[in-house]
């Protein structure tokens, strides 16, 4: 279940779903990973060694529920909060943090530019994005894991995926 109040400090109340879209990221990114194929190279949850060096070396050498904290601090700080994510609404903001995640803040960006903020849009724009790319040999190998993990982000947000899949393919022909 989303959680969109939270309260926090004095008080105050705002809405917070950072808890249930880093669940979301940590359950697709899984522990630890060095494939290959993969540019960012070792990753940690997620992070890459590639972008967040030391740091992944650390988790790496700690207990996974101590590199699951560490990797959350950085999940919150270099993504949700450099996003100002507590300012998207659901399921926006958790659309944005996962794929800023999975392809780069910049990318998310882009991406809601493009839509007009439109959710429905944004995730048909991120499915042709991959698409772009799984046809690239050293991308394939990820297709299936990544668009499996729009099902699920469509699941968790309440969005037909089908319906998704088929507009994508839909733009798709009218631009080839």
């Amino acid at each position: 279940m989303i959680n969109q109040i939270g309260k926090i400090g004095g008080g105050c109340y705002m809405k917070e779903t950072f808890d249930d879209a880093l669940k979301f990221v940590l359950d697709h990114e899984g522990y630890v990973s060095n494939n290959p194929k993969d540019p960012g190279g070792l990753t940690v949850f997620g992070l890459s060694k590639r972008a967040f060096g030391s740091d992944v070396d650390k988790m790496a050498k700690m207990s996974k529920d101590d590199a699951k904290v560490f990797a959350s601090a950085i999940y919150r700080t270099h993504y949700w909060d450099a996003l100002g994510l507590n300012e998207y609404h659901f399921p926006l903001d958790i659309v944005l943090f996962d794929t800023a995640v999975n392809q780069c803040i910049n990318k998310a960006r882009t991406l809601l530019t493009l839509a007009s903020g439109d959710v429905f849009k944004f995730i048909v724009l991120r499915i042709k994005h991959y698409n772009h790319l799984g046809v690239l040999p050293k991308y394939k190998v990820f297709l299936k894991g990544w668009l499996n993990r729009v099902r699920d982000l469509c699941t968790l947000i309440s969005l037909d995926y089908e319906k998704l899949l088929n507009e994508s393919t839909k733009q798709k022909s009218k631009h080839n």
